[in-house]
């Protein structure tokens, strides 16, 4: 039986996952603390984070063009998840969710690194899917475990991963001792 976690190895080129870090470093202006949809814990999870909206992509041309590829990839690998997981179209009307996405910063012994899931309380109840793109490959740790899947997913620049963000997926960074890692997170949910 399937546990709903697929992965797409080489959604985004290594190229352009370096350009992405890159336009992400370049701009401490746009960066904050990591925090969840219940707020700002260190303890918890422990980042750095761009929020990346529709207003910043579509106005902005450096994070217009590096972003393009992130989309592409995005609806490429979601067609290949509803084709393997046909219900997804008996449901009502679902796109990705506003405001925008996660990109985010772990430097080394930072991670979420509580077991959490995406649905935790009624303001993130409207969410269908959850997707991450990771920008490079970390070898020491640095994936993401799932819990009740007893699986660890690794991570590898240009790979993307998408699975249900409820409670049967409660997941965590693997936290790396030695290594950055750069991913980019988001949601599907109803509109």
């Amino acid at each position: 039986m399937s546990n709903f976690i697929e992965q797409y190895p080489d959604s985004v080129t290594s190229e352009e996952c370096l350009s992405l870090i890159t336009l992400f470093e370049s701009s401490p202006e746009l960066q904050k603390p990591g925090h969840t949809t219940l707020g700002y814990n260190p303890e918890n999870k422990e980042d750095t984070e761009i929020l990346l909206n529709s207003e910043l992509i579509n106005n902005n041309q450096d994070w217009k063009k590096a972003f393009t590829p992130v989309y592409d990839a995005l609806y490429k690998n979601l067609d290949l998840y509803k084709e393997k997981y046909t219900h997804l179209e008996d449901l009502d009307v679902w796109a990705i969710q506003k405001p925008g996405i996660n990109f985010q910063r772990f430097y080394p012994n930072e991670g979420y690194k509580t077991w959490h899931c995406e649905v935790p309380c009624a303001e993130s109840s409207k969410r269908v899917l959850v997707w991450m793109l990771y920008l490079n490959t970390v070898t020491d740790l640095g994936g993401t475990e799932f819990d009740y899947q007893n699986f660890t997913c690794k991570a590898e620049s240009g790979k993307m991963v998408i699975w249900p963000p409820y409670w049967t997926h409660f997941h965590r960074s693997q936290v790396s001792p030695s290594q950055v890692k750069y991913i980019m997170t988001g949601w599907f949910a109803y509109v």
